[in-house]
């Protein structure tokens, strides 16, 4: 059997990911990650709301809750984004595409953004991705490492779920793959 991480990106890719969860559990028996299935996931945002994973009608099932674990969860800090805009010169791999900073005032600037939240931003998306790609590639890694015991074979395909209208997925889609 094949070896499959399966990681959502922003918010459609934590209701996809949830909505995939719902398939496996009615067609396995209870079972969202089966033990003969080599299969894990992983879901980054930047909404701490969404990464909570409490709504029932989204993450539970006939009464049964099927939020992933705290392995498979990154939330993406909205820290010192002041900072890499400010600085840019500090971050040569984010110069390329910040732009000019007078630009991303507002942006920093947004109540939402307090919140984690990239507001349909694409641009703020890929920023706020940047600030938490480390803690992404790391757990990447954690979860290919675990798939990589699988006795019948090592390869591993990666299926990345984002949407691609503005927003943490978006932003950040490019950078993962």
């Amino acid at each position: 059997m094949e070896n499959h991480i399966i990681i959502g990106l922003g918010g459609t890719g934590g209701r996809v990911l949830a909505a995939f969860r719902k398939l496996m559990f009615e067609k396995f028996n209870g079972d969202v990650k089966p033990k003969d299935m080599w299969i894990d996931y992983l879901y980054m945002d930047s909404s701490e709301q969404d990464l909570k994973m409490k709504d029932p009608a989204q993450w539970s099932i006939m009464g049964k809750n099927i939020a992933l674990d705290a392995d498979s969860v990154i939330k993406i800090p909205a820290a010192n984004l002041r900072d890499y805009v400010d600085n840019r010169s500090r971050f040569k791999y984010l110069a390329p595409w910040l732009g000019d900073s007078a630009d991303w005032k507002n942006i920093i600037n947004d109540p939402k953004i307090s919140e984690g939240a990239a507001g349909q931003k694409r641009r703020l998306g890929r920023l706020l991705f940047a600030n938490g790609s480390p803690e992404f590639n790391k757990m990447v890694g954690v979860k290919a490492r675990k798939l990589s015991q699988n006795p019948d074979g090592k390869k591993i395909t990666y299926h990345v779920i984002a949407g691609l209208a503005g927003g943490t997925g978006s932003g950040s889609i490019i950078d993962v793959v």
